[in-house]
């Protein structure tokens, strides 16, 4: 990438930014660039910033602004109606990662997802304590001021350790006890401890390995699944699902007497009575039924413990994935349901079979226009994230863009082959995968 275009995008987006009295901090690797190099590190491919959360549908505001720059603005996930990362491109290339910092009870601000990464990893849910961000500190980068953690020192060691001597890979080599607490799992369990990759793979290949595995994901196409279910009652299929998964259950599963068997729900969210009134509660009762429970370390160690669940984790842990665990770090995760294929095609299913991942091309003012069971969805987004500023095509567009190159290595990081993905989605958007009608799907469970 030309640093020059770099820069510009940087100085085109503070002139911006500061006539919104929009604050910003230079951000990973070019704040690493700033503090070590004074300079855009060699091979960096964008500038990293971050912003508050009070602040991220004001820049959503911007759209337009940008536009007039020659820049298009995208915008990708979303806690308590805001987006989590903002993008900067235009037809060519990606300029800017602008992240979202998220302050948790804890008073630590959290990272909800990642950017598109070039050998440059963030990490789900990584704290960063509230100090840093709290005084004013400025920094000279290309003959302007920009604001930067304080002290810059110490913030930029506790991301990337010995940040004095270049490496080829610039990520953090954040040590170990920081990056993943592991506070609910018994830590007199070395075992687990010291081999949590094997464990979770144990567990996932204990439920999956060999079956067929059905992910039901909530694309409107899924209507039919509901209307043919009993046609597919006496076949051996793993039933899967995430997010608002009793959906699945209500309304299809429960017309065959199944059960999902595995769940994953790692999406963040600020609102605490949704926590305690839904998403626990829901949690509890999928365990009582041995439902596999995929999520990650930070919803789990850190969100649902400090909500006095550590007994009930302890005697469920055998229940419980964590997703790090299988891969390590996450980076680059375009959304929920790569991470569950993911996750899925890890425990050596004999196929994966999707229902309902439908997609989206185009942009729609109804942010729930194709999906199945639209005002139950809607119900549940409101009390989960409130109102959601963009909507299906721009994760469409994501996992089209990541899946190839991410699904592979996901697979490699477990030395599992990826397994062959069927897509039974009459309308699916996405040429990723095998697409079956309903009717061809009984040859495939054969």
């Amino acid at each position: 990438m030309n640093h020059k275009l770099l820069i510009k995008s940087l100085e085109d987006t503070k002139k911006l930014l500061d006539e919104n009295n929009i604050p910003f901090f230079l951000f990973w690797g070019t704040l690493l660039g700033a503090i070590r190099e004074k300079n855009i590190i060699e091979g960096d491919d964008d500038i990293d910033i971050a912003i508050f959360p009070k602040y991220a549908n004001q820049v959503w505001a911007l759209k337009e602004k940008f536009k007039e720059l020659g820049y298009v603005l995208r915008a990708s996930g979303s806690v308590a109606n805001n987006p989590c990362v903002f993008s900067l491109k235009d037809d060519k290339f990606r300029y800017m990662t602008i992240a979202v910092l998220f302050l948790f009870e804890d008073n630590r601000w959290y990272l909800r997802q990642q950017s598109e990464v070039n050998n440059v990893a963030s990490w789900l849910g990584f704290p960063y304590p509230k100090e840093y961000f709290e005084k004013e500190e400025y920094m000279s980068f290309y003959g302007k001021q920009y604001r930067v953690p304080s002290p810059h020192e110490e913030f930029i060691e506790l991301m990337y350790g010995d940040w004095r001597t270049p490496t080829k890979i610039h990520f953090g080599v954040i040590p170990e006890k920081k990056f993943y607490p592991g506070d609910f799992i018994d830590e007199e369990n070395k075992e687990f401890l010291n081999n949590r990759q094997q464990t979770s793979l144990n567990k996932l290949r204990k439920v999956v390995k060999n079956r067929v595995v059905g992910i039901m994901s909530h694309g409107e196409s899924i209507k039919e699944l509901e209307q043919r279910a009993k046609e597919f009652k006496d076949y051996d299929i793993c039933w899967v699902s995430f997010k608002h998964y009793n959906i699945m259950e209500d309304f299809i599963l429960k017309k065959i007497d199944k059960k999902l068997e595995i769940v994953l729900d790692c999406s963040a969210s600020k609102f605490k009575d949704f926590e305690i009134k839904t998403r626990i509660p829901t949690m509890k009762e999928h365990m009582k039924n041995n439902t596999l429970f995929l999520s990650t370390w930070r919803l789990l160690g850190t969100q649902y413990r400090e909500m006095g669940l550590y007994d009930f984790y302890q005697r469920n842990k055998n229940n419980i994935v964590l997703v790090d665990d299988l891969f390590k770090r996450l980076d680059g995760t375009p959304n929920t349901l790569f991470l569950l294929i993911s996750a899925i095609a890890v425990g050596e299913p004999k196929k994966i079979i999707l229902f309902g991942v439908d997609g989206k091309k185009t942009e729609s003012n109804d942010i729930f226009e194709g999906y199945y069971k639209p005002e139950l969805q809607a119900q549940y987004r409101k009390v989960s994230e409130g109102d959601v500023p963009f909507t299906l095509h721009y994760t469409t567009q994501a996992f089209e863009t990541r899946f190839d190159k991410l699904y592979p290595d996901f697979c490699k990081r477990c030395n599992v082959k990826p397994p062959e993905v069927i897509n039974c989605s009459p309308d699916s958007v996405y040429p990723l995968f095998k697409k079956i009608t309903y009717d061809e799907l009984h040859k495939e469970l054969k």
